[in-house]
């Protein structure tokens, strides 16, 4: 099931943050330390802003992907705007979920009048990895 995030989904949204932080190698190649603090905070504040959007993947009530976004004008022109995702992520075993998230990260962008979801690519060693979750494939 994919919903909206809720203050309930805070803690352990942050706790996929950090996750994703460490697999995706930001502590090795980023001089700016984790702190927690700062994105449990944001999450909160994206979860009540309108122009913010953060969606869950549940599998038996438990939490195993998120992607999460801002609505931003597209290469500085006010007159279009588009939702960047900022961060997706999803449990081993449960990569397939991926594209009904990104599906309901590009219809909430659609709702609030974005032609488009811009989705990001993080070049980070793990290439063969984002290869098999991005391809929608089963696992």
């Amino acid at each position: 099931m994919i919903r909206a995030a809720t203050r309930g989904d805070v803690d352990t949204i942050t706790s996929i943050a950090e996750v994703y932080y460490r697999e995706n190698a930001y502590e090795e190649r980023s001089s700016v330390a984790l702190d927690l603090d700062v994105i449990r905070r944001t999450i909160v504040v994206m979860i009540r802003a309108r122009d913010a959007g953060i969606f869950v993947s549940e599998h038996d009530d438990r939490i195993v992907g998120v992607i999460a976004g801002t609505m931003q004008e597209w290469f500085g022109n006010p007159e279009i705007r588009a939702a960047q995702e900022h961060i997706r992520w999803t449990a081993p075993g449960h990569e397939s979920s991926l594209g009904d998230l990104v599906d309901m990260f590009d219809a909430w962008a659609r709702e609030r009048g974005a032609p488009c979801a811009m989705i990001s690519c993080y070049v980070t060693g793990a290439e063969e990895r984002m290869r098999r979750i991005t391809s929608r494939e089963e696992t």
